[in-house]
């Protein structure tokens, strides 16, 4: 009889005791470290066109031209192109025509319908020194 209410008891005790949980306290010291790290251009090559109506989409341009290759360096610009025009002798305005572009997929490959927007140049800056930049144009006289 005395074992059973020692074991009883052993029982009771151990479950109480897990129930609990057991705590434990790290003492409230900081620690100071080093690290290094070197960082250097990205002047590996070309980026590929994105959608400038939805950025990070990659299109496949209609007319692309010759892109550069730097840390800093022109991706994408349009080609502006009036198409055929009839020839008038009053004063007449004529309009670009927007740039066609291609969607791609994640694959490469055409897909879905070809876009057209505005004008517009990509420029990508991977010299990482915040430096900024100013994109020029300039046109030539108009020859007839």
């Amino acid at each position: 009889m005395n074992l059973i209410k020692l074991a009883t008891l052993s029982t009771i005790m151990v479950a109480s005791l897990s129930a609990t949980g057991l705590s434990a306290f790290a003492a409230d010291n900081d620690t100071t470290s080093d690290a290094k790290v070197m960082f250097k251009a990205d002047d590996s090559g070309t980026t590929n066109p994105t959608d400038p109506t939805d950025p990070g989409k990659p299109v496949d341009p209609t007319d692309p031209v010759n892109p550069t290759t730097g840390a800093l360096r022109i991706d994408f610009a349009s080609q502006i192109n009036f198409g055929e025009q009839t020839i008038s002798g009053a004063a007449k305005d004529y309009y670009a025509l927007y740039t066609e572009l291609q969607p791609l997929d994640e694959a490469g490959q055409a897909s879905g319908a070809k876009k057209y927007v505005p004008h517009y140049v990509q420029v990508t800056d991977n010299r990482g020194s915040n430096a900024g930049w100013n994109l020029t144009v300039a046109g030539t006289t108009f020859k007839k």
